[in-house]
């Protein structure tokens, strides 16, 4: 969760926020559990992979209009977590 991949919907970079909750010590499990409960986007802890705890993987094995769709709702979760924690 401290990754420099930028994700950019025109206005913000999700990064950004991510690097802020690299801050809270999430680990990649909670987060995932994290964005499932409050974004309804299901992702995959980079743990899964080997120890890369501070990761996750987005599929983009679906529409362009879903990924947007799933970024603006991750989007959203992040900023809401991010106002509650800092």
């Amino acid at each position: 969760m401290g990754s420099r991949t930028f994700i950019s919907d025109g206005k913000m970079k999700i990064s950004s926020l991510v690097e802020r909750l690299s801050r809270m010590n999430m680990t990649s499990t909670k987060f995932s559990e994290f964005l499932l409960k409050s974004a309804g986007a299901i992702v995959t802890p980079g743990s899964a992979f080997g120890g890369y705890d501070n990761n996750v993987r987005i599929s983009y094995a679906t529409s362009l209009e879903s990924l947007k769709e799933a970024m603006k709702r991750i989007k959203e979760a992040l900023e809401g977590l991010v106002k509650q924690n800092f």
